[in-house]
């Protein structure tokens, strides 16, 4: 059986597991004795299967971290200044890598090889790395397994068959913007590219402010944008961008768009119609609801199978997300630019610039850390927990276990537990108690427990007929 068979099962088994949101629940409210080992309290899941990860933990898939053109395995090869990715449908990573001139690719274990390009900056078509490209920015895979390149300097794009042989697909290579058929038209700086379940090709055509549309045909259109730079809503060519960067489509049709200077989400209708879906339009990194959140210079934006949209927000270094109602959080980063650890997890991770993301189907996250030339890898699978358990406790974020034995005294509080996995989220809420164990009596009756009153700090007890009185 071919490799690529076995991979397409496996997967097949994976989605079936993962195939809907889990549902969790809790056996509450607990109250448990400081000093005295708790036993462990898991979550019952009625659901999909969460799997064994923490949700927000940041890795190097690939990328030594120094820029280089290397070709290996993981952190023995290197990448200069990678920008666009996506994935094609058994995993591979396909990563625009800018610097270099070159189209990489990145198998499931990690193993990274050229595709195409010879490393020199220039337009010749031809198999492989016998071709040449210069500073492409985005990338995208169609079913049949065809690459296609923005071709950021040569002001095309570019068509890599699954035998390797580059091609134009369109664009005169003069930087201008014109409709018309393939080589007839013409774009200016294209930097992000998608495809449609129909082999649509979408283009945002950066110097342009503009997003096109490539049919399978090669016939070029203008979807939205009238050219000039500028933020107004409005259908089809009334409306304004300035300098977009990256763009995705969702199942329905609708184009997502990462306005880079206008620091905004916007998005394309079916029916052209363009709204801003999130962001204030004025550089931040504030977590909100729709234009109450902010973004700075947003460059790469993928949507997952459920509808939430990822967003590499270059300028904060960060990687946010926004929900189908326009929620908008941070994923993972601290909004420091650097180099990281080895492993990291959500707002302690840092990264550097970052332009390109992608999603599997597994709902994992893939992010060109530019500047630190890496590709990471973000899970969004796991176990959460808010607010943080009292000392002594343990939350383990793989299985949503909590175990230890608490060392402080605390008042009964609400505590929600999130799980993830690739269809969704279920959230719980759980009630905790510490106190303290007694031996002597009150009233004639032995005390169980021993806490104090927040307010005042005087001490009540509770006691075997469960009576709750001042102690002091």
């Amino acid at each position: 059986m071919e490799k690529n068979t076995l991979f397409i099962l496996f997967l097949g088994l994976q989605l079936t597991c993962y195939g809907q949101s889990p549902n969790i629940s809790y056996d509450t409210p607990q109250n448990y004795s400081v000093g005295v080992a708790i036993t462990p309290l898991t979550p019952t899941n009625t659901g999909g299967v969460v799997p064994a990860t923490i949700y927000g933990q940041v890795t190097t898939l690939a990328g030594s971290g120094s820029w280089g053109a290397n070709d290996g395995i993981g952190t023995s090869a290197s990448f200069n200044s990678p920008y666009g990715l996506t994935l094609d449908a058994i995993g591979n990573v396909y990563v625009a890598d800018y610097g270099n001139h070159k189209i990489r690719i990145i198998t499931p274990t990690g193993t990274v090889s050229t595709l195409a390009g010879s490393g020199i900056a220039g337009a010749t078509n031809a198999t492989g790395i016998a071709a040449s490209f210069y500073y492409p920015h985005g990338v995208a895979v169609d079913a049949l397994g065809n690459v296609f390149v923005a071709d950021y300097y040569n002001h095309k794009i570019r068509k890599i068959s699954a035998l390797g042989v580059v091609s134009t697909f369109a664009g005169s290579g003069a930087p201008s913007s014109t409709d018309g058929m393939g080589t007839g038209a013409s774009f200016h700086f294209p930097a992000g590219i998608t495809i449609d379940g129909f082999g649509n090709l979408y283009v945002v055509d950066y110097a342009s402010h503009k997003i096109r549309k490539i049919t399978p045909s090669g016939v070029v259109s203008t979807l939205a944008g009238n050219g000039t730079a500028g933020t107004t809503d409005g259908i089809g060519t009334a409306a304004k961008f300035n300098y977009p960067y990256g763009i995705a489509v969702d199942n329905s049709g609708n184009e997502y768009v990462a306005d880079s200077s206008n620091h905004k989400i916007r998005k394309i209708s079916s029916s052209g119609v363009v709204s801003t879906f999130a962001g204030s339009g004025i550089a931040g990194s504030l977590d909100g609801l729709g234009i109450a959140a902010g973004f700075d210079n947003p460059t790469g934006i993928v949507i997952n199978t459920n509808g939430n949209i990822y967003i590499a927000d270059r300028s904060n270094s960060k990687i946010r997300i926004i929900s189908p109602a326009g929620i908008v959080s941070t994923l993972a980063g601290n909004g420091m630019s650097g180099m990281d650890y080895d492993v990291s997890i959500g707002l302690e991770a840092i990264f550097n610039q970052p332009r390109g993301i992608a999603v599997d189907a597994m709902g994992t996250i893939y992010v060109a850390d530019t500047n630190n030339h890496k590709i990471r890898k973000i899970s969004t699978s796991g176990y959460t927990i808010s607010p943080a358990l009292p000392v002594g406790l343990v939350f383990d974020a793989t299985t949503g276990t909590i175990s230890g034995t608490p060392t402080a005294t605390i008042l009964a509080t609400m505590f929600t537990i999130t799980a993830y996995n690739s269809s969704g989220s279920s959230a719980t809420t759980i009630s905790l108690e510490t106190s303290v164990l007694g031996t002597k009596t009150f009233n004639n009756q032995q005390i169980f427990s021993i806490y104090p009153n927040p307010t005042n700090n005087e001490l009540f007890v509770k006691s075997s007929t469960d009576e709750e009185v001042n102690y002091s």
